[in-house]
């Protein structure tokens, strides 16, 4: 059963992308789930993942990672593209604090100058 409300819609230049679940296991003390967008070209694959840590009684840690096959500048070859988001904690941690942090990287993540120097290498 899905966490989150499917289907998962992203808004990205303006084009909504639809991610439905792909599934949702648990295995090895951690919970994954994994998403596609089933409109997606084939060969692009893209797929949001979903991990929790639930093995540690000391820290919260989950990761939410966006991988694609984009291709590279020759317009022939694809290759991987993954970013990665990594959000850890101590349990004791309210979920107001949770969500002002989250909110907070969401923020930075979102000024397009520091996006762009990060994209670029320069910061």
């Amino acid at each position: 059963m899905s966490i989150v409300t499917l289907p998962l819609v992203i808004t990205v230049n303006t084009v909504a992308h639809s991610f439905n679940e792909r599934y949702t296991r648990y295995e090895n003390k951690t919970q994954m789930a994994e998403y596609y967008e089933p409109a997606a070209d084939i060969v692009r694959n893209p797929r949001i993942l979903v991990k929790q840590d639930l093995g540690s009684k000391k820290v919260d840690r989950g990761l939410i990672s966006y991988v694609v096959q984009e291709v590279l500048t020759d317009g022939v070859t694809y290759k991987p593209m993954t970013c990665n988001f990594t959000f850890i904690c101590d349990p004791l941690h309210s979920m107001a604090q949770r969500e002002e942090c989250l909110e907070s990287m969401a923020m930075i993540v979102a000024t397009q100058t520091l996006r762009d120097g990060f994209a670029s290498r320069l910061v």
